[in-house]
């Protein structure tokens, strides 16, 4: 018995070292992403050009270009390109930190629930490997600190729970008060961890704990303050509710309806198939997810508490609050992996005491698809514009012009002063969009012999392309391509004319 034991024990210590190897892969595929310094791209680009161009005062007014950015994200930003630079590199630290905070307070909060190394440490290790986390550890956006706010919180939560003492209420308060400065999604996780601490205290208990209060007023008190300031009557609510109706983010009201099903379905396998790499295989990570929460709700454990921020998402997208879509949904990716790790060990031990012994590593599976997804998209590039630009300034000769792609002028203007030879050229800013051709005539008209042509963040759907499109007309015109250079996600032509 003894001897089992033993060996039962080593096989733990090699599985915890094999998951332990696998949470660095993670964390060195971010380091490889941040130190590859890729382009930034569009969006980035553009809430990048507002923390360049103007001082903390001036952060505190809606930003130009219509972007949003919580304010605590924009100054911590802001402080770390004031102490490194102007530079990609600074705009980068604070996600990549964000991404390494989260993998510790993850595995802390996994053992919190769990209270096994076993199931902790393998949360964890899908959590690290995760090909999304990893990309946004090196994103200009908020979404890296969503993630690890949203952690912060739920730590602290069922932390001031299994303590019971002031100072885990303070500190669960203080959390909650910077999570709201830092991450728009932070409202809705505090909201959550209103009502566990209210129903585990108060209800459930059926006495009342007047230490609840700390939290609750610092947390009113302060989104209050943050929503009359900065979100109420944003300048910007309009855009974003047509930009995001156009990416079909809200939920349906009518539940009765086809559609309504049909976008809950398809923002499911979204998530799934985002967190898991699974593919057309995405409804396996479903099973395990719904495994692990049928248990949490048979047992009452306090983890079913992991899936009301998802289900209060999908509500405040019917009433178009907040929109349910890829980035947005990021910080949802933790709270899955916790019950989808719980679902996998209970068909594991399921299958291992009644059916076949089976070896504990065959639940290193959803691991080995998401290391081979790191490995295959490491390190990463998006729209190396960068890599453009480089190209035509050292090609470019006096008196050629530069035009530029519409949507890629953000992009070409937050790089455009580092090239000494692009940036004493004339630019001529494209205004063409697909909806008005009249545009493309007049841009087409002001390009001139011997010109640059840049793309970069080109509109791409079906069979269609802005870019393709461009050139075709360019030819048409009397232009000639004399050579071309392409990167991934930007281009460059150098044109002359035939007239």
């Amino acid at each position: 018995m003894r001897s089992d034991n033993t060996i039962q024990d080593r096989h733990n210590i090699y599985y915890i070292r094999i998951l332990t190897a696998f949470i660095c892969i993670g964390v060195l595929a971010a380091i490889v992403n941040y130190l590859y310094n890729r382009s930034l791209w569009t969006d980035e680009a553009m809430v990048s050009t507002n923390i360049i161009n103007r001082n903390y005062a001036e952060l505190l007014r809606p930003l130009d270009m219509n972007q949003v950015a919580p304010i605590g994200f924009l100054f911590i930003e802001k402080m770390f390109v004031n102490l490194f630079g102007n530079n990609d590199w600074a705009l980068r630290i604070f996600p990549l930190l964000s991404y390494f905070l989260s993998i510790f307070i993850f595995y802390k909060l996994s053992y919190l629930l769990f209270n096994s190394s076993k199931l902790s440490a393998t949360a964890c290790c899908i959590f690290s490997l995760n090909v999304l986390l990893i990309y946004f550890s090196s994103e200009v956006k908020q979404y890296s600190s969503d993630v690890l706010m949203s952690l912060t919180i739920f730590y602290f939560t069922f932390y001031a729970e299994k303590i019971r003492n002031i100072k885990s209420i303070i500190l669960l308060a203080a959390a909650g008060v910077v999570a709201i400065w830092i991450s728009n999604i932070a409202i809705v996780i505090l909201f959550v961890s209103s009502m566990y601490l209210l129903f585990a205290r108060c209800i459930k208990q059926k006495c009342i704990d007047n230490t609840l209060f700390i939290p609750f007023i610092f947390w009113t008190i302060t989104f209050i303050i943050y929503y009359s300031l900065f979100i109420y009557h944003h300048p910007s609510k309009e855009y974003m509710l047509e930009y995001w109706s156009n990416c079909g983010a809200f939920l349906p009201k009518n539940f009765l309806a086809v559609d309504f099903y049909k976008f809950i379905y398809f923002k499911i396998g979204l998530m799934f198939n985002y967190m898991f790499r699974f593919r057309t295989y995405w409804y396996l990570g479903l099973l395990f997810f719904i495994l692990g929460l049928l248990n949490a709700i048979k047992t009452k454990s306090k983890i079913v508490l992991l899936i009301f921020p998802i289900v209060i998402h999908f509500c405040l997208s019917a009433i178009k609050l907040y929109p349910f879509d890829t980035r947005l949904i990021l910080y949802q990716i933790p709270l899955v992996i916790i019950f989808f790790v719980k679902g996998l060990f209970m068909m594991y031990d399921f299958i291992d005491k009644r059916i076949i012994k089976i070896p504990v590593y065959i639940i290193l599976l959803p691991a080995f698809l998401n290391i081979y997804s790191v490995i295959k998209q490491t390190p990463y590039q998006r729209q190396e514009v960068k890599k453009s630009l480089d190209y035509i300034n050292s090609q470019i000769k006096e008196g050629q012009s530069i035009y530029v792609y519409r949507k890629g002028i953000a992009a070409f203007n937050f790089y455009a002063n580092k090239y000494k030879n692009v940036q004493n050229s004339k630019i001529i800013y494209g205004t063409w969009k697909k909806t008005n051709m009249d545009s493309l005539n007049a841009d087409v008209a002001k390009i001139h012999n011997n010109s640059w042509i840049l793309f970069t963040n080109v509109y791409e759907m079906n069979e269609w392309s802005d870019e393709k499109y461009f050139i075709e007309k360019l030819k048409s015109s009397g232009f000639i391509i004399q050579y071309q250079r392409r990167f991934v996600g930007s281009s460059s032509y150098f044109i002359t004319s035939t007239k």
